[in-house]
């Protein structure tokens, strides 16, 4: 029977067939025949909050190269925070000490100077894992969405417990703030 029905749509005439396949098989009298139709399960659309958690970090320059073991490690020391369209996540002159990373959704980062939109891997407030300072810039919610907040204290932690993992994190962050010093035009005397 399987042979008969396997693949595509069931024929026209699948309860004819069985009931001749009751027939042939020994059945007698009073046989029902039941069709049930199992739809293939929908491709999966979305991944896995974890799977986008470490994709966010994993695709910034900042921490684009690390293992994923150190990944899980900086992952832990996050918290998630979830947000709704217009939510404030931070206000410009507040004291800041995070580092957030966009998950999924799209969040506006608005100072002085006009407003820039953040995606899905990109961070605002690394040098602030060094220095706490004052936001310069009010984030929020433009859609739904989720993102990761290091804060300086976990940071700090990690690179006291995990030497390893704090060298390569500590010369991430001196690359990626000598980069945007150079982006911004500025030069440093040595």
């Amino acid at each position: 029977l399987n042979g008969r029905l396997s693949g595509g749509e069931p024929p026209d005439d699948i309860v004819d067939q069985l009931i001749e396949y009751a027939n042939e098989s020994g059945g007698k009298d009073n046989i029902t025949a039941l069709l049930v139709t199992v739809a293939k399960p929908p491709r999966r659309r979305y991944k896995s909050v974890a799977r986008m958690r470490l994709d966010a970090l994993r695709s910034g320059e900042l921490f684009g190269d690390l293992s994923f073991r150190h990944l899980a490690l900086l992952l832990g020391a996050c918290r998630q925070e979830h947000l709704e369209p217009g939510d404030v996540l931070i206000r410009a002159g507040e004291p800041n000490d995070e580092l957030i990373v966009v998950v999924e959704g799209s969040l506006a980062s608005v100072d002085v100077e006009g407003s820039r939109e953040l995606n899905a891997g990109d961070h605002v407030g690394a040098s602030c894992l060094l220095t706490p300072r004052p936001a310069r810039a009010t984030l929020h919610a433009v859609t739904t969405g989720r993102c990761l907040l290091l804060n300086a204290s976990e940071f700090n932690h990690l690179v006291v417990t995990r030497p390893w993992l704090g060298v390569t994190l500590l010369r991430h962050l001196g690359e990626h703030l000598a980069e945007t010093l150079d982006k911004s035009g500025r030069r440093e005397l040595l």
